[in-house]
């Protein structure tokens, strides 16, 4: 998640004009960004969990609104563009949606791993009578 408010936080300085926009490239491919790198390396193990697809589409959708958002600044767009990434705007909104995906997700991941952990039983030993 920590990657992803820092793609946030990338776009809204493009959005603002922060001088460091630059510095900070809002990558459009998807798996090109950290986020779409672990959904396709590290956790792409996961795929038969239904959080697993919840996030996927989910950044799909977030990496679409952020797409349409550098569009609108590169066609002079910006006050349509800082709409999208305020409260109520499709990139902030597709932006939550993720982030309740990816809570599901490592939920789903935690209970997977504990299924599969070996299980360790501390049975007492029973005792003479």
């Amino acid at each position: 998640m920590r990657d992803h408010a820092l793609c946030m936080a990338r776009l809204r300085e493009r959005v603002y004009g922060s001088r460091h926009a630059d510095s900070f490239p809002v990558e459009s491919c998807r798996t090109r960004c950290a986020l779409g790198r672990w959904l396709s390396g590290e956790v792409g193990r996961y795929r038969s969990l239904p959080g697993y697809r919840l996030v996927e589409n989910a950044h799909a959708e977030f990496r679409r609104s952020a797409d349409g958002v550098l569009a609108m600044l590169d066609q002079g767009r910006r006050l349509d563009a800082t709409r999208a990434v305020e409260t109520s705007g499709s990139v902030r909104q597709a932006s939550h949606t993720l982030v309740r995906a990816l809570q599901v997700l490592r939920e789903e991941i935690r209970v997977a791993e504990r299924q599969m952990a070996p299980t360790t039983h501390s049975a007492e030993p029973a005792k003479n009578r």
